[in-house]
């Protein structure tokens, strides 16, 4: 940060110069213009001719390539906000994974014990039928949980990227 104000604080200095030292030019070189046109009736147009004119262009737009490189530091700051929230939204998303897989598992386990203890076909089919529609409830409460944290996962890692946008817009209409 201590960097960019002196970059800064250097082109401005440099700036300063230039047009200081353009002025001055143009102040030295007005009598030889004004001699130049008297000779020369033709050349009264250039009266207001000002030979400086496109450095000093030049040099005051150096404070719109200041703001546009301020504005591509904030984008990448907003970048690495981002891409900080999807690594952590991520590494939830996977923790509910293993969650789910080990609630699965031990389901799975004590279901083949029940099923193991079962003593006629119609009792398995029970266990089996509770089973399958147990299987079905978990996965879908299971999909949901997923889901909502996509969701919000998705909208938490634009959200810094949407404020940057937003911030661009408004500086670019202005």
């Amino acid at each position: 940060m201590a960097a960019k104000k002196k970059t800064k604080s250097v082109a401005k200095k440099a700036t300063a110069t230039v047009l200081k030292t353009s002025k001055t030019a143009t102040k030295a070189a007005a009598p030889s213009l004004a001699a130049f046109t008297k000779g020369f009736p033709q050349f009264k147009s250039f009266q207001s001719f000002q030979p400086f004119k496109l450095e000093t262009d030049m040099f005051k737009g150096n404070k719109q390539f200041e703001s546009i490189a301020a504005s591509g530091q904030d984008q990448a700051d907003a970048i690495a906000k981002s891409s900080a929230i999807l690594a952590k939204g991520v590494e939830d998303i996977l923790n509910t994974c293993m969650e789910i897989t080990q609630e699965a598992a031990q389901k799975s386990q004590s279901v083949a014990k029940t099923m193991m203890s079962c003593k006629t076909l119609n009792e398995f089919m029970d266990v089996q039928t509770k089973l399958t529609q147990a299987s079905f409830d978990d996965f879908m409460t299971n999909a949901t949980r997923i889901s909502e944290k996509t969701v919000k996962l998705c909208t938490e890692v634009f959200e810094p990227i949407n404020d940057q946008m937003g911030k661009s817009m408004k500086r670019a209409s202005a």
